[in-house]
């Protein structure tokens, strides 16, 4: 027997999904890449709050590898005490990586991931 709780979020979460789905676009993408960190469009908030709330298990990181040098992006497992999946790929900078990130994101929207 399924929880209903459990039932009624996933509803929810694939409503929220498909109205996220409609507000990216490629002027959304380049906002972030431009700046990743700082004041956003209102679309571009809701965006990045549905990200936000997404469970643990598979959400990405930033890595520091080499301080204020390299980055990666990590993916969490959601295992107590099991560390982050180290992705192979190199950064230069912090919003870089967020960027790199916020694509990931996108792309498991999507379904490409």
């Amino acid at each position: 027997m399924l929880d209903q709780d459990v039932v009624v979020w996933q509803h929810f979460t694939e409503r929220k999904a498909a109205a996220i789905r409609a507000l990216i676009t490629d002027e959304l993408v380049e906002e972030h890449r431009r700046n990743p960190r700082g004041h956003h469009s209102d679309a571009l908030d809701r965006v990045l709050r549905f990200f936000r709330v997404a469970p643990i298990p598979g959400k990405e990181i930033v890595i520091e590898s080499v301080p204020f040098e390299t980055y990666h992006v990590g993916v969490m497992t959601g295992v107590p005490g099991q560390p982050a999946e180290v992705l192979p790929a190199a950064y230069g900078s912090y919003e870089e990586t967020l960027h790199a990130i916020f694509l990931r994101r996108i792309a498991r929207l999507r379904g490409e991931l």
